[in-house]
């Protein structure tokens, strides 16, 4: 472009008739009939192309220039193809251009940069039905020269308003793009005028002037319409859909991004399809539709990957990340954030490269504060300050990336959320640490605000206030604090925000009244919030605002409307997690709200509202498997397309093989970093290729919606339907009061505080369990540390479980406790608890319903099979020559005859879990019932997989077990070539189909797992009750070889020849092993059973 032109003053001349003659000859009415005629002929039945490359629109324009220029039709076709949608780019800037060399009076360059225009113009109609840029061609080939001039002019005055846009300078948009769009109107440019619209009603919506915003966009609206500009037409539904979110009008957003949606079918317009998506699954996220939302953004990513466009690609996942983010599951969010990250490097444009890095750095630091916050809850505020600084650290990069881009409203972004980092972490400093804390805080905050101002972006203003008057607080500066929030209130509800104002009132009351005991001002500010929230349909914010309401009615003695608002805020949070669909999407969710239950809950017990408070605490627990459970009942794996089933198991097959390695990476002498990153990095790309396969096999599952998912049990259906007469349900509650106990049976109900400090009993509880598996190094066992968990845990329930069975629902870290283990102490003698009691575990009452509500099937059959004493040194069992220690990667050194293997460690041959697995054989064949065992190098993976797994009521592992927070699994042979790992871990039992009475894992530690608030232990123990059996055996440490074989040995007698339920015939095979050598608990006390 000629600098005498690039500034606004430029001259108009006459126009040049014989430029304008030229284009209306023969000559480009044959070229039009010509590539018409090929087109025709070459170009039917085009679809868009499965595997495109990824082209710059520098080099798109050259591939589609060769192409065209040798006449090389075929390759013209696969250009536009590949990437429609830099089609109507390049007709823009060739239009651009054509004027441009009009004004010039370069009639030569002219003419060609018409009849490239015209060709892409004749593609996109012919490929893409697309008729609109023809009809555009058309009328710039009449304009005159003054014309193209000013056609030249308006778009100078449009990048002007664009740049301003992208730089955040939103005022000033409006004065270029009004000029712009004045020469537009009157040459009528459809494009340009369009383009510019869309620019003014964006620039007025982030000015929060939204009728004038809309004003814009219907003018955008319409046009489009008129002339046929389906890209421009479905743009503008889109912005109007922004507004109206941006005004909290939630379902009229959604009707016009799915009139967006109807209308940007075209593979032509992906990307403003994706916006459409994108916007959408931010609504959904916004009213807690999470599974809805994370649909939307996972389609936008579907057309970016498509695409091979990794900008888009990088934003995509920053939105999925958003969504994990949202439900409360910070480490997945990271995963995703990351892999925006990486999708970010590969994008060409340095601006966008370094936008897109700017964006994802910024979630993750988010995450980290997050995090962060997870650790002040669990009570470790050194691991809290670490993480507080990685995230500081983290965002502190981002605003340095979005300075040297100007990206202003990602400066805005960062400043605040570096504000409420330096908050938090303030609050966990004393003295003058603290204070340099909170006054950085307040830094950033004003920052924040005057950029906001600056960018005459209210919502921004008001976002920084509020950041200002929270730092304000904390330094006890009340009066200039309660200022800044009424300026970001006054802000707010100026511009009709009324999520925003909703919590300011929050804030508000929280800090300002309930604070200072002025309770009454606090219940009207939360009523404001509420009705904020109500208005606009946010029923997680609004849940939590009806529960600060009911505590300060508590706190008012007004005991009956705050138990009626306590259930009114339970419920609206439990409509949010309905919505969240997939089961680990409600999981991070309850983790999210489970104070906010657990508040419910005391409230409920203090007050005497005892049936409250067992919902309350069921509505806590096991939800996620209780869903599960539900699911399975209806096999709904039988639904999955056998091609994504075949994806997922060799995900989950690569993932466990490159955490085997990354283990044994770990176990050498000098572990080499590279190797250890590389593997970390590549689990992590494979979790997040699983979790969307997952997703994507629900979405396209039509079993899921025949899943009617249980409701937590009531106090009333527990008694009437659930327990039998000799039973007692003990469930057990931690909370930040201390521990209490629901005792339930079916004649009564009482709730009892057990104990007041939760930490001496966590200790204790550990020290228990450290002792009885020291049994290896001569340690006794400590009965009186047992005799005092008993007194704590049991002895105040004695009267209400006296003569019962003892159903225990545990709850943290009792869920790794024995109970039977704990001694009794009555007139001087000591027992066991076992000797008094049956005893029971299950996750929670919940599920004990379900579990029996489908117990009772006819189809159960009773036949055995059983896998034990495992080949882990084929070379030598292959020579015949005595096996050795193996590890599951290669050799290891040998260790004590237990059950339990790590990751890349040792595997000791198992001798007697195959004599166990023959000896209870035998006892089935006694009662000529059918079974089949495999041992050795029959005792596999894919015997244990098999479709027939189903035809068996008893199923019993008897192997090494690896437990860790990453991989549970059992350890079946270790075969090379074998065309599997050897490794059965819990994801993979999930997907088998059991018909089982009673499933063993006759292995370590099976009982274990990682130990999720609310959720308790998860693992291998609930894989095997989903995948279908109502009772598991399992471990609760390491188990030792032949005590193991002697125990199941004595259970499965009771079972088959004495006709036991399983819960009676484990409680008698264990007082039978009092009576031998293997007396002490570590041998019989580990395994418990599960279910029932």
């Amino acid at each position: 472009m000629k600098k005498s032109i690039s500034g606004v003053e430029i001259p108009m001349p006459e126009p040049d008739k014989n430029i304008c003659r030229k284009f209306s000859g023969n000559r480009f009415k044959k070229f039009i009939f010509y590539i018409l005629l090929v087109n025709c002929m070459l170009f039917a039945g085009l679809s868009w192309a499965k595997d495109p490359p990824n082209l710059t629109l520098p080099e798109f324009r050259t591939a589609f220039e060769n192409s065209f220029t040798k006449n090389d039709f075929p390759a013209l076709k696969k250009v536009a193809g590949e990437q429609p949608e830099k089609l109507r780019i390049l007709f823009i800037d060739l239009l651009s251009e054509y004027s441009l060399a009009t004004a010039e009076s370069r009639v030569d360059d002219a003419e060609n940069l018409s009849t490239l225009a015209a060709a892409v113009a004749v593609i996109s109609q012919e490929l893409f039905d697309d008729p609109f840029l023809s009809h555009q061609l058309r009328l710039y080939q009449g304009w005159n020269r003054n014309e193209h001039f000013a056609k030249v002019k308006a778009d100078v005055y449009l990048r002007k308003a664009k740049a301003a846009f992208d730089e955040g300078r939103y005022g000033d948009v409006i004065s270029p793009g009004k000029s712009a769009l004045k020469l537009y109107s009157a040459i009528n440019d459809a494009i340009g005028r369009g383009t510019t619209l869309h620019y003014l009603g964006q620039a007025q919506r982030r000015l929060a002037d939204y009728a004038a915003a809309l004003l814009w966009h219907h003018q955008a609206l319409e046009q489009a319409a008129q002339v046929g500009d389906s890209l421009n037409r479905g743009r503008a539904f889109i912005d109007i859909g922004d507004i109206h979110e941006r005004k909290k009008e939630m379902a009229t957003a959604i009707a016009f991004y799915t009139d967006a949606l109807q209308i940007l079918k075209s593979p032509v317009c992906w990307q403003e399809a994706s916006r459409a998506l994108r916007q959408l699954g931010d609504v959904y996220a916004a009213t807690g539709d999470f599974e809805k939302a994370y649909r939307s953004y996972n389609q936008a990513l579907h057309h970016a990957e498509r695409a091979k466009d990794s900008r888009y690609i990088a934003e995509c996942n920053d939105y999925i990340g958003f969504c994990h983010r949202s439900l409360g599951d910070y480490r997945m969010a990271i995963k995703y954030h990351q892999e925006a990250l990486e999708a970010a490097e590969k994008i060409v444009s340095n601006t966008d490269r370094l936008r897109a890095r700017a964006r994802s750095l910024n979630h993750l630091g988010i995450c980290f504060s997050k995090i962060a916050e997870e650790y002040v809850t669990e009570g470790d505020p050194a691991e809290a300050i670490k993480k507080y600084r990685e995230a500081i650290s983290t965002t502190e990069q981002a605003l340095d990336v979005a300075t040297q881009v100007q990206d202003r409203w990602r400066q805005g972004y960062l400043l605040r959320a570096l504000s409420g980092m330096h908050r938090e972490l303030g609050v966990l400093y004393n003295g003058e640490e603290a204070l340099q804390e909170f006054n950085k805080a307040l830094g950033r905050a004003e920052e924040s605000f005057a950029l906001g101002r600056q960018m005459k972006e209210k919502e921004w203003q008001g976002h920084g206030l509020h950041s200002k008057a929270l730092a304000l607080l904390l330094l006890n500066r009340d009066r200039e604090s309660r200022k800044a929030f009424q300026q970001a209130l006054d802000l707010w509800e100026q511009m009709g925000d009324l999520q925003a104002a909703g919590y300011a009132h929050q804030f508000l009351a929280r800090n300002f009244h309930e604070a200072k005991g002025r309770l009454a001002d606090a219940e009207t500010s939360y009523d404001r919030a509420i009705n904020a929230f109500e208005k606009i349909g946010d029923s997680e914010s609004n849940g939590f605002a009806m529960l600060d309401k009911a505590r300060v009615q508590a706190l008012q003695g007004k005991k009956k409307s705050a138990a009626a608002l306590y259930d009114k805020g339970i419920a609206k949070l439990e409509t949010v997690r309905s919505k969240a669909g997939f089961p680990e999407f409600r999981k991070a969710f309850m983790g999210k709200i489970y104070d906010r239950y657990e508040e419910a809950a005391l409230f409920a017990i203090d007050n005497g509202f005892k049936d409250r408070a067992l919902l309350y605490v069921e509505s806590m627990k096991a939800r996620v498997f209780l869903d599960q459970l539900a699911e399975g009942r209806v096999a709904v794996e039988k639904g999955i397309d056998p091609e994504l089933k075949a994806k997922r198991d060799q995900l989950e097959k690569d993932i466990a093989g490159t955490t085997n390695k990354l283990s044994e990476e770990f176990r050498k002498a000098s572990p080499d970093d590279e190797v250890i990153a590389a593997a970390r990095a590549k689990i992590d790309h494979l979790s997040v290729e699983l979790d969307r396969l997952i997703k994507q096999i629900r979405f396209q599952n039509p079993l899921y919606a025949s899943v009617n998912y249980p409701f937590p049990v009531t106090f009333a259906e527990l008694q009437s339907k659930v327990l039998t007469h000799d039973e007692v349900l003990l469930e057990y509650f931690i909370s930040k009061r201390g521990l209490f106990c629901f005792i339930v049976t079916t004649e009564n109900f009482e709730i009892v505080q057990l104990s007041e400090n939760v930490a001496d009993l966590y200790s204790d509880v550990l020290d228990i369990l450290d002792n009885i598996s020291a049994l290896s190094m001569g340690l006794a066992y400590d009965r009186i540390l047992a005799a005092r968990l008993f007194d704590i845990l049991i002895k105040p329930l004695e009267k209400s479980i006296e003569g019962k069975t003892l159903v225990i629902v545990p709850d943290g870290v009792l869920a790794m406790f024995p109970f039977e283990a704990l001694i009794i102490v009555e007139e001087g003698k000591r027992s066991y608890l076992l000797e008094k009691y049956v005893v029971k575990y299950i996750q929670s009452a919940s599920v004990l319903g379900l579990v029996r509500k489908h117990r009772d099937s006819p189809q159960t059959s009773r036949q055995f099979i059983g896998f034990g004493d495992p080949v882990y040194d084929y070379e030598n069992f292959r020579k015949g020559t005595e096996e050795t220690d193996a590890s599951i990667l290669g050799r290891g050194l040998g260790t004590a005859k237990t059950r339990y293997a790590w990751l890349g460690g040792p595997l000791n041959r198992l001798e007697a879990s195959g004599d166990e697995i023959r000896a209870i054989n035998q006892i089935f064949q006694t009662k000529k019932i059918k079974t089949k065992i495999y041992l050795r190098e029959k005792a596999r993976k894919d015997f244990a997989k098999a479709a027939d797994m189903n035809r068996y009521g008893y199923l019993h592992f008897s192997m090494h077990g690896i437990v860790t927070p990453q991989l549970q699994a059992v350890v079946f042979s270790q075969i090379p070539d074998a065309g599997d790992d050897g490794l059965l871990t819990a994801n993979e039992i999930m997907n088998l189909q059991y018909n089982a009475r009673l499933v063993v894992l006759s292995a370590c530690q099976t009982g274990l797992g990682p130990l999720e608030r609310g959720e308790g232990v998860t693992g291998l123990t609930r894989a095997v009750m989903y995948a279908g059996s109502p009772a598991t055996a399992v471990s609760l440490w390491n188990v030792d070889d032949t005590g193991t074989r002697e125990l199941m040995t004595r259970l499965y007698e009771n079972i088959i020849q004495k006709d036991m339920d399983n819960a009676e015939a484990l409680h008698k095979a264990k007082q039978d092993m009092l009576k031998n050598k293997y007396r002490h608990p570590y041998f019989w006390s580990a395994f418990v059973m599960y279910g029932d």
